[in-house]
C-alpha cells in the first residue's frame, strides 16, 4: 500500500475567504515550536506538512485542526487519504514550506507604516478583544498628569520607586500620562496588563491567542518599544526612552515643560 511507505503527512485547509477562523489559528499557533510541522499558502488554501517519523503524535495533532483534510504524501507528490491506498489529488507545484512560527505572521494585521506613532489597524482585523477570565495584576496605568503629580508629590517618594511614566498631550482620549511598573497606584484611570510590552486594558484579552512575539514581528516593533493598545481599533507605539523614573524632580520638570509648551502655544495663537 502506498501510504505505508511514506513518512509525510499533509493537512489541507478549506478554501480561504478572508482571515482564518479563530479555532484554526489557535490550533496552528500551538504548532509554532514544533520543528516537524511546516506550513504554506498554496493556491486558495493553507497547507501543513508533518514528518510522522519525527514524532508519534503528528496524525492526532493534525486531526484536531477544524475542517482539515488529511493525507499521506507519496514520492510522486500525490495525496493519499488517510486509510486509503489510491491517490485523489496532487500537491500543488511551487509550495514553499516555512516553520509555523514564520507563517503565523500572515494571519496578523499588517501595517503599511512601521514607524513609531499612532495608526489604525487594517480592516478587517484578525485580532479582536474579548472579556478576560480570572484576575490579572496590572502593569500599567493611563491617567491624567494632574492626578499623577498630586499623588507623587503628596506621598513618600520610595512608594513609587519602581514606577516609570511618560507624558503625552495627545496620548489617548482624556488621559495624558502612561505609568509602568508595579504596584499600580489606586487613582482614576485605565488599568493595563503588560503582555510582553503590549499593554491592553486589564478587563480584556485578544483573540485568537496569537503569541506576543508574532504580533511584535508582524508590526516590526523594536524589542525595547512598547505597544499601547488602549482602544480596540488603534494602537500607539512608544519608545522606552520616553519613560522617566518617578521622582519629585522628574514630576516637577515635566510640569514645567507642560507649562512652557502651553504658554508657547498660547502666544502662537495670539499672534496668528
Amino acid at each position: 500500500m502506498a501510504a505505508a511507505t511514506t513518512r509525510i503527512l499533509i493537512a489541507k485547509g478549506r478554501p480561504l475567504d478572508g482571515d482564518l477562523d479563530g479555532d484554526t489559528v489557535r490550533c496552528l499557533t500551538h504548532l509554532r515550536d514544533r520543528p516537524e510541522f511546516e506550513g504554506s499558502f498554496g493556491g486558495d488554501r493553507w497547507w501543513i506538512r508533518a514528518d510522522c517519523s519525527a514524532a508519534k503524535d503528528t496524525l492526532r495533532i493534525l486531526s484536531l485542526i477544524p475542517n482539515a483534510e488529511l493525507f499521506y504524501l507519496d514520492e510522486r507528490q500525490r495525496l493519499i487519504p488517510i486509510g486509503k491506498s489510491v491517490p485523489v489529488d496532487v500537491l500543488p507545484a511551487g509550495i514553499q514550506w516555512k516553520p509555523i512560527s514564520q507563517l503565523s505572521r500572515l494571519w496578523l494585521p499588517q501595517s503599511p507604516t512601521c514607524g513609531k506613532g499612532s495608526y489604525a489597524l487594517p480592516s478587517p482585523c484578525s485580532l479582536q478583544w474579548q472579556p478576560s477570565e480570572g484576575f490579572r495584576t496590572p502593569g500599567g496605568l493611563l491617567c491624567r498628569f494632574c492626578d499623577w503629580r498630586s499623588l507623587v508629590l503628596n506621598n513618600i517618594q520610595s512608594k513609587w520607586r519602581g514606577l516609570r511614566f511618560a507624558y503625552g498631550s495627545n496620548l489617548t482620549g482624556q488621559f495624558d500620562t502612561l505609568v509602568l511598573g508595579s504596584p499600580i497606584p489606586s487613582i482614576r484611570g485605565v488599568r493595563l496588563v503588560d503582555c510582553g510590552r503590549i499593554l491592553i486594558p486589564i478587563a480584556f484579552e485578544w483573540v485568537p491567542a496569537v503569541p506576543v512575539d508574532a504580533i511584535r514581528l508582524s508590526l516590526n516593533i523594536a524589542e525595547s518599544d512598547w505597544l499601547l493598545w488602549e482602544r480596540e481599533a488603534s494602537i500607539e507605539i512608544m519608545s522606552d526612552s520616553l519613560f522617566l523614573p518617578t521622582t519629585r524632580v522628574t514630576i516637577r520638570a515635566t510640569e514645567n515643560a507642560i507649562q512652557q509648551a502651553t504658554s508657547t502655544a498660547s502666544l502662537e495663537t495670539r499672534f496668528q
